[in-house]
């Protein structure tokens, strides 16, 4: 399994003057970086070509000193180490999500976290307190975690520090030796698509070597990608240990931190920087001595740290992108930005490809990595996904409808009382008069407002309802061939005459595996059932879906017969409507008999 496949990457410590080049374009007045030259110059003299073979052990032997410069004493509760070729290793911090508002019930697989990215401007003001709002006003963005705690917490998993040159070389090259803790500097010169290539081919490494130190949501495991915006900034704003995270961005240093009096431990940005002849580069991983509350380290400042999540302008209304996607997003500001300028919502837009049609690399770019995990990795998640949503769209429409309802009672009681006023004094007749019309047109508009919610709502749970029977057609057709299979597999096996057949093992397993199958894929054809059944309109949805799929299947199979799968559709219909009247359902006798009963009458057809 791998997450994104591209091109073979170069080696990205070799210098080239085409680079050099790009750097000096991109930034006229930055300093010259010598980054690449010094993770040339130390590598090729002290790795010795330290090659790893297939038979290399999928442990940590490096000196802990080298990939976790700053034990943290938290650590057993709070990271996870994961191997690397070569006996290398990194070390992740584990990032807890608290959802918004508690859910529960079905709408708990759906809860979620709304966060805030980028910081709050005064518009109102002068044109220069906003000139930047383009890149950095506020954007409002939904966060969840894929993997649980041993409190069922939800968490993801951030890299502790960048990714180093030295870890990088190992994943690319396969080859490396633990460097110098003072030369232990973070990956830069290179590129998005060789950014993506690292996490594709540790991921291939551990799933194939250390499967079961990767986290798993449910039972498959995670793999290694780049940071989404919203993950990235939620962890370098310090997550929930910053209790201003949803109205500014965490300041250096931030709240929660131990810098303390230690002024010179706090500088990031241009003053953080290694000084030489020929400029400033980054410093070794680890060297600023604080971390942000989450103990994550060089987090801003250092190098500007690459994300998934490709750029887009802000807009202003809603606090929503402006829409137009653009380059590689980078976070968190380099030892060329000032150190003023720099907090957890720093960001710029980074081309991915020179004016050559080279990919795009800078010495001050660099990035660090994620565990994540597939969101649904089973029918039966993919139907918590269905249940999760239905119960959130119903929680949204009761919502809706008692607020509306409560306004309505109070308009109504306004509206009498200014009608019997009306009647009782002449005085101020045409003041009250102007009110009453003001409250009809506002009872008016409510009630228009009403209908369209109400008819959102119905057009919602159609599509509900034609997407819910769509499935069941398709868990009604591997139904069949669960059983099929079994019958043709159990009478291979029964037929004295293959006793001796070579094949007659794999077929008895194979009555196993079918029969696993056809017991989970009932399981959730019943689960579905019960969530079609519970919808209040049900039989009107039901049939108006039916006649959305009939006409469907009419456009794709043309003139071809469809009577098996009609027949498997009045089977779920009528099913959902034995279960919403109270009748338990025998699964052999109303469902799967009757399934394969259809398919056998119309193997022929479609």
């Amino acid at each position: 399994m791998s997450y994104l496949h591209f091109v073979t990457a170069t080696e990205f410590l070799a210098l080239r003057k085409p680079s050099l080049r790009i750097m000096a374009q991109l930034r006229p007045s930055a300093p010259v970086f010598v980054l690449s030259a010094l993770l040339c110059t130390y590598l090729s003299s002290h790795t010795a070509r330290a090659q790893c073979t297939t038979s290399t052990p999928a442990q940590v032997s490096w000196n802990k000193a080298i990939y976790d410069p700053k034990p943290s004493p938290d650590s057993d509760a709070e990271e996870l180490v994961l191997p690397m070729p070569c006996g290398g290793g990194m070390v992740f911090r584990r990032v807890e999500v608290q959802p918004t508002s508690a859910s529960t019930g079905d709408a708990a697989f759906m809860a979620n976290r709304r966060i805030t990215i980028g910081q709050a401007m005064d518009l109102k003001s002068t044109q220069a307190s906003h000139s930047n709002g383009y890149n950095l006003f506020i954007h409002e963005a939904n966060l969840a975690a894929p993997f649980t705690d041993k409190n069922q917490h939800p968490v993801y998993y951030i890299g502790k520090y960048e990714v180093t040159a030295a870890q990088y070389k190992l994943v690319m090259e396969g080859q490396g030796a633990p460097p110098p803790q003072r030369r232990n500097f973070p990956a830069s010169n290179i590129s998005f698509l060789e950014a993506q290539q690292f996490a594709e081919k540790w991921t291939s490494w551990l799933m194939k070597n250390a499967p079961d130190r990767l986290p798993k949501r449910g039972d498959k495991p995670g793999f290694i990608r780049l940071p989404t915006d919203a993950e990235w900034v939620f962890a370098a704003s310090g997550g929930i240990k910053n209790s201003s995270l949803n109205t500014q961005p965490a300041p250096w240093p931030q709240p929660g931190s131990d810098c303390q009096n230690q002024i010179d431990d706090c500088i990031v940005g241009s003053s953080q920087g290694i000084s030489t002849d020929h400029g400033v580069i980054p410093k070794p991983i680890g060297s600023l001595n604080i971390a942000n509350p989450l103990s994550l380290y060089d987090i801003v400042g250092n190098v500007s740290e690459m994300v998934l999540t490709p750029y887009q302008m802000r807009a202003y209304l809603h606090y929503w992108n402006q829409g137009l996607t653009g380059g590689t997003q980078v976070f968190g500001g380099s030892v060329l930005n000032s150190a003023r300028d720099i907090s957890s919502a720093y960001r710029a837009e980074f081309a991915p490809y020179d004016d050559n049609g080279d990919a795009k690399r800078a010495p001050e770019v660099g990035f660090r990595v994620v565990i994540g995990a597939m969101t649904m990795n089973s029918l039966q998640e993919a139907l918590k996904a269905q249940k999760g949503f239905a119960a959130l769209v119903n929680d949204a429409a009761n919502a809706d409808t008692s607020k509306v309802k409560e306004e309505h009672a109070n308009e109504n009681d306004a509206l009498k009382n200014l009608q019997s006023a009306l009647g009782q004094s002449d005085q101020n007749k045409a003041e009250l008069q102007a009110r009453l019309t003001q409250l009809n047109q506002a009872m008016e508009a409510a009630r228009e407002a009403q209908n369209q919610a109400n008819a959102e709502r119905n057009q919602a749970d159609l599509d509900s309802a034609v997407a819910n029977l769509t499935t069941l057609l398709t868990l009604s057709k591997q139904i069949a061939s669960n059983r099929i299979d079994i019958v043709n597999y159990t009478a291979f096996v029964n037929d004295p005459d293959n006793a001796r057949n070579p094949n007659l093992s794999i077929y008895k397993t194979s009555i196993s595996t079918e029969q696993v199958s056809l017991d989970d894929t009932v399981n959730a054809y019943l689960g579905l059932l019960k969530t079609v059944s519970r919808n209040s309109q049900r039989d009107t949805r039901l049939e108006d879906a039916k006649t959305i799929i009939v006409n469907n299947l009419k456009n794709n199979y043309k003139d071809l017969p469809l009577s098996r799968r009609l027949d498997w559709l009045d089977i779920a219909i009528q099913n959902t409507k034995d279960i919403s009247s109270g009748k338990s359902l025998d699964a052999e006798r109303d469902i799967i008999a009757k399934i394969e009963q259809a398919a056998h009458m119309h193997y022929y057809n479609r």
